[in-house]
């Protein structure tokens, strides 16, 4: 099992990772038998291939996540993060970037990977920014 500082660390690796589109390293975070709920309520994303078709295209749509807090559990298994994220509106664009303010939390196994994300953001959460957004040439 991770510690605590152990566990932000790798959230925060998923973020310079998303952030860089580097795909591979990314994918590295996680479990084989991953499982992504996001948002929770959509139907989970289940194993690394799949998981790696969902980021690919969040990194084609210019993904930016700018982390505004970490917290772990006393579980040693659980770490909530706060982000905002910024991506590309899919219906149109050409045109503003969409900001979505979201928690997630992850699971991981005693291998220190990411085995389970569930990722709470729902319509009130997402607003509309200039592709030239301050916030979105934040963060690691």
């Amino acid at each position: 099992m991770l510690d605590e500082l152990e566990r932000k660390a790798v959230a925060l690796e998923y973020v310079r990772c998303i952030n860089a589109g580097d795909i591979d390293r990314l994918l590295k975070v996680f479990a084989d038998d991953i499982r992504f709920e996001d948002p929770v309520g959509s139907p989970p994303i289940q194993g690394k291939a799949a998981v790696r078709r969902h980021l690919t295209d969040a990194i084609k749509g210019h993904v930016h996540e700018v982390p505004d807090g970490i917290s772990a559990s006393h579980d040693g298994r659980h770490i909530a993060i706060t982000v905002k994220i910024h991506v590309d509106n899919p219906e149109d664009p050409n045109g503003k970037r969409l900001k979505i303010s979201a928690v997630s939390v992850c699971r991981l196994n005693s291998s220190g990977l990411i085995e389970d994300v569930k990722a709470f953001w729902g319509r009130t959460d997402v607003s509309f920014v200039d592709r030239a957004a301050p916030e979105s040439a934040e963060g690691t």
